[in-house]
């Protein structure tokens, strides 16, 4: 496994460390095609290579103007609850240390189990969601957890206080009725025809699905 970036600095020398890449090598929750376990190592690789920049849109360069770690990736060759379990652990101690969390997925059923642990260090909690897909079935297939279903599971248990998700498509009468109950904002495809000028009273989890 090579280090995210290239900016990674050795664990056993920074204890303090600011910012931590954590890989969730797990698509068991998929309900079509496989391969998003291999995710972690894609872009691990894709990071590594020629076209890499250490340098931000705000002038921040990662390798010099933080301490950034590589945490390697979560075991998930365990069954899904231990999987999870493991997932939420594992953003947990990140978030003691007062460091910032940049979890590599993997289906995005893995948004559960992370969202657990920010919540409870950060109450309340603000989501900002890109994704073409709303993840609101209540299940798919009778699976409550598939990685169609993560932001049921998050505002049925009150993990966000806010949840926006931008880009949607192929929204559902049922999914549209879950994100009223529950005070989503969904922005979807078809609306978006200019920037976007989004405000957030809270600190704010930011989730790509892709």
């Amino acid at each position: 496994m090579s280090d995210f970036g290239g900016a990674a600095k050795p664990l056993s020398e920074n204890p303090d460390y600011q910012i931590a890449v954590l890989g969730v090598p797990f698509d068991e929750k998929s309900s079509y095609l496989r391969g998003a376990a291999a995710g972690p190592a894609a872009v691990r690789a894709v990071s590594t290579g020629k076209c890499y920049c250490g340098w931000t849109e705000l002038g921040v360069n990662l390798e010099e103007d933080t301490v950034l770690v590589d945490l390697g990736d979560v075991d998930t060759s365990g069954d899904m609850d231990k999987s999870f379990a493991l997932v939420e652990k594992g953003v947990a101690a990140v978030l003691e240390k007062g460091a910032v969390p940049i979890v590599l997925g993997g289906d995005h059923s893995i948004t559960y189990p992370v969202l657990k642990a920010f919540a409870r260090r950060f109450k309340p909690l603000d989501v900002l969601h890109f994704d073409a897909h709303p993840d609101l079935y209540d299940d798919l297939y009778g699976d409550r957890l598939s990685h169609a279903c993560p932001f049921a599971r998050i505002v049925e248990d009150g993990l966000a206080a806010g949840v926006v998700q931008v880009g949607v498509r192929a929204v559902t009468a049922d999914h549209r009725a879950r994100a009223l109950k529950h005070g989503v904002r969904m922005i979807e495809m078809k609306d978006i025809q200019a920037p976007l000028h989004l405000r957030f009273a809270n600190p704010v989890y930011i989730s790509f699905d892709m």
